[in-house]
Formats: C-alpha cells, sequence, structure tokens
C-alpha cells in the first residue's frame, strides 16, 4: 500500500516531535543526576535554606524545559490536525500528550510555589536565629562588663555583701 503524500510529511513531522521531546526528556535526566549530585555535597555542610534554594533552582530549570515540551507537543498536536484532520487518531494521541504534559508542568508550578514557601520559611527562620543569637551575644558581653565592673569594686571594697550578691546573681546568669 503506498503512503500518500500527507501521510508521508505526517510521519515526518512525527519523527522530528518525537526526537525533541526525548532530547528534552534527556535533559531533565540529566538536570536530574546533577541535582541528585548536588544534594549528596551538600548533605552534611549546607542548611535547610541553601538545600531549598538549591532544590528551588533545579525545580525551575525543570519547569522551563517542560514549557518547551508543552510547546512542542501542542504543535505536534497542531500538525497532526491540519494534516490529518481533527479527528484523526494521530490528533487524539497528540492531543492526551498535550493534557499530559500541561499537567506536568501545572504540577512542577505547583512544586515551586510550595519549595518557595519552605524556603521563604526558612530564610526568615535563620534570620530570627541570627537575632537572637546577636541578642544572646550582646546579653553575654554585657553580663561580661557587669562582671569586671563588680570584680574592680570588691577590689576597693573587698567586704561589700551586696557587690558578692550581685556578682553571684550575674554567674547564674
Amino acid at each position: 500500500m503506498a503512503l500518500s503524500k500527507i501521510e508521508i510529511e505526517y510521519r515526518a513531522k512525527n519523527q522530528q516531535f518525537n526526537q525533541a521531546l526525548s532530547g528534552m526528556r534527556d535533559e531533565v535526566k540529566t538536570l536530574n543526576k546533577e541535582f541528585a549530585l548536588q544534594q549528596e555535597k551538600m548533605k552534611n555542610t549546607a542548611d535547610d535554606a541553601e538545600k531549598l534554594k538549591a532544590k528551588l533552582d533545579n525545580l525551575t530549570e525543570q519547569y522551563k524545559i517542560q514549557e518547551r515540551v508543552t510547546q512542542e507537543t501542542n504543535e505536534a498536536w497542531e500538525s497532526a490536525k491540519k494534516l490529518l484532520g481533527e479527528n484523526s487518531k494521530e490528533a487524539q494521541y497528540w492531543n492526551n500528550k498535550l493534557l499530559d504534559a500541561k499537567a506536568a508542568q501545572e504540577k512542577l508550578s505547583n512544586k515551586i510555589q510550595d519549595t518557595n514557601s519552605e524556603y521563604e520559611k526558612a530564610v526568615r527562620a535563620m534570620s530570627g536565629f541570627g537575632k537572637k543569637l546577636e541578642e544572646i551575644s550582646q546579653t553575654s558581653k554585657d553580663l561580661e562588663s557587669d562582671l569586671k565592673d563588680i570584680e574592680k569594686a570588691l577590689e576597693i571594697d573587698p567586704g561589700n555583701a551586696d557587690l558578692i550578691e550581685q556578682k553571684q546573681r550575674n554567674l547564674e546568669k
């Protein structure tokens, strides 16, 4: 059975679309392997915010690739509709692939939003931790300064019970 010009054209375009999609899947695989390596390197050295930032960067790159997948799939669907008709088996196949691609893109978008929220919480927590650490450090410096002042005063008046009691309270803090 001889193939019509339309069928030959569709098969050629279909092959191009499949090759493009395969290349993008390979890009995602490589991206995921690089991310796995990065996670392993960060396992014992990075804080939660750094790990979440790396995850966010990875998801953003995956999203960009998925946008291209959706675009390519849409073009394949449009091509199948144009060449073989909207109700053809091939057009329905590409329409289903397009719906899958859009769903995958939406899932990535949601993961990006969730990870971004987690990242912002981690950054706020780190910021709060840093402020608390600064407060503790300042309190420690203040107590150290007070103790030095009390010790100087005790050198002048070693029997002063109030100074001895104040020194004891500061040491207990």
